[in-house]
């Protein structure tokens, strides 16, 4: 599955990667360890909420995401 960020997504991704940074020294870098499990690991085994929509829950942090499903690249 080939995952694409819409430009706000990865903004939003990456501010709340800089917030976790901010809390303490290398959280920011485990949340980001975080969303590439969560893109890699099984990524068909997430809860589909429409036809190529998945929910993406984050194992380690209180974090929920939309995924669109593309596919080819």
């Amino acid at each position: 599955m080939l995952v694409v960020l819409r430009p706000e997504a990865e903004q939003e991704l990456l501010e709340t990667q800089a917030w976790y940074e901010s809390k303490a020294l290398g959280l920011g870098f485990e949340f980001a360890r975080a969303a590439d499990a969560a893109a890699l690991r099984n990524p068909y085994g997430h809860l589909r909420i429409e036809e190529n929509f998945y929910r993406v829950l984050f194992r380690k942090f209180p974090y929920t995401s939309v995924w669109l499903e593309r596919f080819g690249s």
